[in-house]
């Protein structure tokens, strides 16, 4: 979405791009589980109602991860404690 949205470019198609960065990153593509869509409706503090960012933060906290990220309301809730965030 944010490729067709122009947020970001890509110089490949994107299932191609997805596949060489997990081939060659050592990137983790991290499962959606029942587990982590419990924990984005039930996350604490005050945080918007996008369901990606949630689901994000809530992979994040449960794996105990941190989110590297430029989106500021991210940024916000983590220096609000409820998940650790890394500034881009």
């Amino acid at each position: 979405m944010l490729q067709e949205r122009q947020r970001v470019t890509l110089s490949l198609p994107v299932e191609r791009w997805r596949r060489i960065v997990l081939e060659t990153s050592g990137f983790i593509e991290a499962p959606l589980t029942g587990e982590i869509a419990i924990e984005s409706v039930n996350l604490p503090g005050v945080l918007h109602n996008d369901p990606a960012d949630r689901m994000l933060i809530a992979t994040a906290r449960l794996s105990g991860w941190t989110l590297a990220t430029r989106d500021d309301r991210i940024l916000s809730y983590g220096t609000a404690g409820h998940v650790d965030v890394l500034r881009l």
